[in-house]
C-alpha cells in the first residue's frame, strides 16, 4: 500500500492549506501560487531528481513517484516561490535553478530543529518521511550511477552550497570488491549555520567506508585528512581559514585502505560564497553627504545604492522597512512614501541588510538626514512706517530681516539684486542706492531667497509703499459750473477735492484761508461761508496744499469766476419811441427790447404772456410779441423783465408801456349858441365850434370845406373857430367833419349836422284894414289887425303909432298885431307900420307898411232918429231901423 505524502502551501498573505498527495486514489498534482511556500514530509533521501517542464517543477522521488508542482516557475516579479522539505521536526529548503534541458542544480538549505521558534514552523512536519531510506539507483536517464540522495546543502546563511549537476550529489567509486569491504561513500552533512557573521564558517564533507581507511579530501587545492572511524564513518572540516577562495569547486576524496590501492571518489561539487555581498548607498544618507530635501521628499524619501546583483535589499528607518532586489546593473532604490517617514528637520538611523542568493548578509548603518523645512525669511518693516517718502527715497534704502545664521541671501527690488550673508544673530541687511526707487505712488516688492545646505529653496516677499508724490486736487468745477453766482454766493460756497488719504489740506480762496482733512478716502471738503465771497463779478484762484501722513506736499489750483451781480433793463420809448402800443402798432405786433449780460436768458411777460430769449453777444435782446397777444384797448401795462445770466444770477425789472389801439372825438351837441343853428348873428360874429377827444389829440374839424386843427386840452375839449366870412350865408344844413388823432397815433371820426340860417324875413300883408290900407273911424274904432308873414315862430314886432305889439309867427308863418282902438290916433292921417321879425335864430328883418287912418269925417245925423224921437221901439225895431 502507497501511503499518501503529507504537504502544507502557504501564501504570499501568510495562510497556510494542508493536504496529502500521491496517496492510493489521489492524484500527484499540486497548483503553486505566485509568491507561495510549498513543504513536503519527506527527507532528502527520498528525492532523486527535480526537473522542469514549463512552469511546473518535477520531483521524482526514490519510489518511483513524482509530485508536480503546478505554476512554481510562474511567480510575479518581486515574488518567489519556496519548496521545502521536513521530517522528523527538521526542515530544510531545497533550491533549485536551471540547467537547461529540463534538468535542475538543486541545493539545500539548513536544518532546523526545534528550540525555539521559526518563520517556518507551520511548515514543519514531525511525523518521519514515509517514502524509504537510502535507495541506489542506477542507469538514470541521465547517465547517472549511485545516487546519493543526501545533498550536501548549502549553510543557508552561512552562503556554503553544493552544486550537483544533474538531479543530486553524484558520487563515484570503486565498490565492493568481494572482500567484504565497506563501500566508501561521501555524504553531505550539514552541521551549522554560517553567516557573515560568524567566526571561523566551517565546512564539513562527510561520509562512510571501511574503519580505518586513510581519507583524503581535495577542494579547490586545499587538502583534509582523516582516517575512517570505528563505526565506519568520516568527516573532514574545513575551517573558515582553511577554505579555498570562493568560487565554484569539485570535490575529490581518495579513500585509501591500509593495503591495497586508493579509491577515488567523485564529491560534490562545492559553490563557496564566504564574502558578504557588496553594498552601498549612493543617494540618500548621512554616510554620502546627503540630505533628504523638501523637492525629494515631495516624492517621498529615496535611498539607492550599488550592490551585488540579485542581493536582496531590506532597509528599516524606523519601525518601516522597504525592499528590493540588486538589478542586474548592480543598482538597488528603495522609496518610503511621506506616510513612513515625517518630514521635518531631524536624523533618524538607517538599517540597510543585503542578503544574497545564498543568505549571506551584509548590514549598513547609517543615518538619512530629513530637512524639508527651508531657511525661514522676515523682513523687517522698511523705514519706520513701511512707507518710503520723497526724503526718504533721496538717501538711499536700507532693508532687514532675520533668517538661519550664515545663509546666503539674495534680495531683488525693482530689478536691483543685493547679496547678504545672515550674521551669528539671525540678521541680515542690503543697502539700495539713491534711485533705485523710482518716483511715484505705488507698492514696490522685496523678494528674498535663499537655498539652506539640504538644497531647500526658500523665498519671501515683502510689499512696502512707496510714496514720493504728494497728491492734491481740487474738485472741478466748482459751484457746477466753476461761477459762484450770488445765490451760491448767498449760502456759502463748497470747495472739495482729494489728496492722500489722511493728509492736511490748507484751502486759500478769496483771501480766506480754511484748513481741511482728508479721509480715509482721500476726500476733502470746506465750505467758505458767505461773508468770505466779495460780492461783484471778477476771476479768482482758488489754491489748495496738501501734505500727506508721508510729508509729501502738493499743490493745486483752479480758477473760480466770482459772478454775484446781473442787471436787466427795458429800452425806453418802446412801441416806435413813446411808449405807447398803438392800434396801427398793436397790428403789427409788438417788439420789445432791452439789455442784459451777454448770453442772458431774459424771461419777458406783457399781458399774462412770457417769451424768454437770449442776450446776444452784445448783451442786447427783442422780445416780439404777435398782434393777439396785445388785448385790445386803451390802458397801461407793466412789461415784467427778469434775466438769468450765465452765473446763474438773476435780475428784474419793470417797464410802463400806455396801450392806446382806439381813441374817440365827439362834436358837442347844441352847437352855436346850444341849437346846432347858425344864425346870422352867431354867423356874423364867427362860429365856433367844440367837442371832446382823447387828451392831446389833434382834433381836424372841417366846415364847408375849410378844415381847422386844434388839439384836444388836458380835459379832452377842443374847440375850432370859424371866421364869419368862412360862413357861408344862407339857410342850410352844413355837415361837420371831425377826425382825431390822439397821441398814439389812433384816429376817429364823427360828424355833426349844422343847421345855418343867417337871415330871416317880414311881410306885412297888403290891403290891410279891410283890405284897403285905409283904417276907418269904425275900423278904428274895432281895434284893428294887422297881419303878415315871418319865418314860423319868428318873434314880430309890430309897431303903429307908437305901439309896439309883439307876436309869433305861426307854424305857418302867418303873424297877427292887434292894436285896440284906443291906440289908434283918431284922424286922418297916413300912418307907417313898421315890422321887426327875430326869428328863433335871432335874425331880423324889418319892413314897413303905409296905412291911411281915417277915422273921423263929417256927419250929422238928423235929429229925431227913429220916427224923431230918437227912441227906438219895438216895433221900429221889428222893422228895422
Amino acid at each position: 500500500m502507497v501511503t499518501a505524502i503529507n504537504f502544507a502551501v502557504r501564501d504570499f498573505a501568510g495562510g497556510t492549506q494542508h493536504g496529502t498527495v500521491a496517496g492510493e486514489t489521489q492524484g500527484n498534482f499540486i497548483q503553486v501560487g505566485s509568491g507561495d511556500a510549498v513543504s513536503l514530509n519527506l527527507s532528502r533521501a527520498s528525492v532523486v531528481a527535480y526537473e522542469q517542464q514549463g512552469s511546473d517543477l518535477l520531483i521524482k522521488l526514490v519510489d518511483g513517484r513524482t509530485i508536480v508542482l503546478a505554476g512554481y516557475f510562474d511567480a510575479a516579479a518581486g515574488e518567489q516561490n519556496h519548496l521545502y522539505l521536513s521530517s522528523d521536526g527538521e526542515i530544510v529548503e531545497v533550491l533549485v535553478d536551471e540547467t537547461g534541458n529540463g534538468v535542475l542544480f538543486a541545493n539545500y538549505g539548513p536544518v532546523e530543529g526545534w528550540g525555539k521558534w521559526s518563520p517556518l514552523d507551520d511548515l514543519r512536519f514531525t511525523d518521519a518521511d514515509g517514502v524509504g531510506a537510502l535507495v541506489v539507483a542506477a542507469d538514470e536517464p541521465a547517465g547517472q550511477a549511485a545516487f546519493i540522495p543526501g545533498l550536501l546543502g548549502g549553510f543557508g546563511g552561512a552562503g556554503l552550497a553544493a552544486a550537483g549537476v544533474g538531479v543530486a550529489i553524484i558520487g563515484s567509486g570503486g565498490g565492493g570488491n568481494g572482500d567484504g569491504r565497506v563501500p566508501p561513500t561521501v555524504t553531505a552533512q550539514p552541521v551549522m549555520t554560517v553567516t557573515t557573521n560568524t567566526v571561523n564558517p566551517v565546512l564539513p564533507v562527510s561520509g562512510t567506508g571501511e574503519p580505518g581507511d586513510t581519507v583524503t579530501v581535495t577542494i579547490g587545492g586545499v587538502i583534509q585528512t582523516t582516517t575512517i572511524t570505528p563505526e565506519g564513518t568520516w568527516v573532514v572540516s574545513f575551517p573558515g581559514t582553511g577554505l579555498p577562495p570562493d568560487g565554484t569547486h569539485s570535490t575529490t576524496v581518495v579513500v585509501t585502505p591500509p593495503t591495497g590501492d586508493p579509491i577515488p571518489l567523485t564529491g560534490p561539487g562545492f559553490v563557496i560564497d564566504l564574502t558578504p555581498p557588496e553594498v552601498s548607498v549612493v543617494h540618500g544618507t548621512q554616510s554620502v553627504n546627503d540630505i533628504e530635501n523638501l523637492a525629494e521628499y515631495a516624492n517621498g524619501v529615496s535611498i539607492d545604492g550599488q550592490g551585488e546583483p540579485g542581493a536582496a535589499i531590506s532597509v528599516l528607518i524606523g519601525s518601516h522597512t522597504q525592499t528590493t532586489t540588486v538589478g542586474t546593473n548592480g543598482s538597488w532604490t528603495v522609496t518610503f512614501p511621506q506616510s513612513e517617514v515625517a518630514p521635518g528637520e531631524y536624523n533618524i538611523p538607517v538599517k540597510i541588510t543585503a542578503t544574497d542568493p545564498l543568505g549571506n548578509q551584509t548590514v549598513l548603518n547609517d543615518v538619512v538626514v530629513i530637512d524639508t523645512v527651508p531657511h525661514p525669511i522676515t523682513f523687517n518693516a522698511v523705514t519706520s512706517d513701511n512707507l518710503v517718502n520723497l526724503a526718504e527715497s533721496g538717501s538711499g534704502l536700507v532693508v532687514t530681516g532675520t533668517s538661519t545664521a550664515g545663509a546666503g541671501m539674495t534680495v531683488t527690488l525693482q530689478g536691483v539684486v543685493q547679496t547678504a550673508t545672515v550674521a551669528a544673530n539671525g540678521t541680515w541687511s542690503v543697502t539700495y542706492p539713491t534711485g533705485t526707487l523710482p518716483a511715484g505712488e505705488y507698492t514696490a516688492t522685496l523678494t528674498a531667497t535663499t537655498v539652506d545646505a539640504a538644497g531647500n529653496a526658500s523665498s519671501a516677499t515683502h510689499d512696502f509703499l512707496v510714496d514720493t508724490l504728494g497728491a492734491v486736487s481740487i474738485t472741478a468745477p466748482v459751484a457746477g459750473d466753476n461761477i459762484v453766482n450770488a445765490s451760491e454766493a448767498a449760502g456759502g460756497v463748497v470747495l472739495s477735492g482729494t489728496a492722500q488719504a489722511n493728509s492736511t489740506v490748507s484751502v486759500a480762496w478769496n483771501g480766506t484761508t480754511l484748513p481741511a482733512t482728508t479721509n480715509a478716502a482721500g476726500v476733502w471738503s470746506v465750505t467758505f461761508p458767505a461773508t468770505s465771497i466779495r460780492g461783484g463779478t471778477y476771476d479768482t484762484t482758488a489754491t489748495v496744499t496738501g501734505t500727506d501722513a508721508q510729508g509729501n506736499a502738493a499743490t493745486a489750483s483752479h480758477p473760480v469766476r466770482i459772478d454775484t451781480e446781473t442787471a436787466v433793463a427795458v429800452n425806453p420809448g418802446q412801441a416806435g419811441g413813446d411808449d405807447r402800443v398803438s392800434g396801427l402798432e398793436a397790428a403789427a405786433g409788438i417788439a420789445l427790447t432791452g439789455t442784459a449780460e451777454a448770453g442772458a436768458s431774459v424771461a419777458v411777460t406783457f399781458e399774462g404772456v412770457t417769451h424768454t430769449v437770449q442776450a446776444d453777444g452784445t448783451g442786447h435782446w427783442t422780445a416780439s410779441f404777435t398782434a393777439t397777444e396785445v388785448r385790445a384797448g386803451t390802458y397801461s401795462s407793466t412789461v415784467s423783465v427778469t434775466a438769468t445770466d450765465l452765473a446763474g444770477n438773476t435780475a428784474a425789472t419793470t417797464h410802463t408801456i400806455a396801450v392806446d389801439t382806439e381813441t374817440a372825438v365827439a362834436v358837442n351837441a347844441g352847437q352855436a349858441g346850444g341849437d346846432d343853428k347858425v344864425s346870422g348873428a352867431e354867423a356874423a360874429n364867427g362860429l365856433q365850434l367844440t367837442g371832446t377827444a382823447e387828451a392831446g389829440a389833434s382834433v381836424a374839424v372841417t366846415f364847408e370845406g375849410v378844415t381847422r386843427t386844434v388839439i384836444a386840452s388836458s380835459t379832452g375839449a377842443w374847440a375850432a373857430n370859424f371866421a364869419a366870412s368862412e360862413v357861408r350865408a344862407g339857410v342850410y344844413t352844413s355837415t361837420v367833419a371831425v377826425t382825431a388823432t390822439d397821441l398814439a397815433g389812433n384816429t376817429a371820426s364823427t360828424t355833426h349836422l349844422l343847421n345855418v340860417d343867417t337871415q330871416t324875413g317880414v311881410t306885412v300883408d297888403p290891403g290891410q284894414a279891410g283890405g284897403d290900407n285905409l283904417i276907418s273911424g269904425a275900423e278904428a274904432a274895432q281895434g284893428i289887425a294887422l297881419t303878415g308873414t315871418a319865418e314860423a315862430g319868428a318873434s314880430v314886432a309890430v309897431t303903429f303909432e307908437g305901439v309896439t305889439r309883439t307876436v309869433i309867427a305861426s307854424s305857418t308863418g302867418a303873424w297877427t298885431a292887434n292894436f285896440a282902438a284906443s291906440e289908434i290916433r283918431a284922424g286922418t292921417y297916413p300912418s307907417t307900420v313898421s315890422v321887426t321879425a327875430t326869428d328863433a335864430l335871432g335874425n331880423t328883418a324889418t319892413t314897413t307898411h303905409n296905412l291911411t287912418v281915417d277915422t273921423q269925417t263929417t256927419v250929422a245925423v238928423n235929429p229925431g232918429q227913429a220916427g224923431g224921437d230918437n227912441l227906438v221901439s219895438g216895433a221900429e225895431a221889428a222893422s228895422g231901423l
